[in-house]
């Protein structure tokens, strides 16, 4: 048996799939009953990018957010 022979796809005619009224209808009803169910607080929209605060931060807030505690200094005499 060649390699190719063996790798080569099946071929076969495309299927027909039928789409019926009672099918839309069914597809309709259970859209609604998901829009009436989610709650309308939760839902957000995709297209607004995320707000974050821009701009300089102080040391103290870096060093929190890396988790990085300073050493303490003494007074210089």
């Amino acid at each position: 048996m060649n390699l190719s022979a063996r790798n080569k796809m099946l071929r076969r005619p495309p299927t027909n799939v039928e789409l019926k009224l009672d099918d839309i209808l069914e597809y309709n009803t259970m859209k609604k009953e998901q829009e009436s169910s989610k709650d309308p607080s939760d839902s957000k929209s995709f297209n607004t990018p995320p707000t974050w605060n821009a701009g300089p931060k102080s040391k103290s807030e870096v060093y929190k957010r890396v988790g990085y505690i300073p050493p303490a200094t003494s007074p210089i005499y």
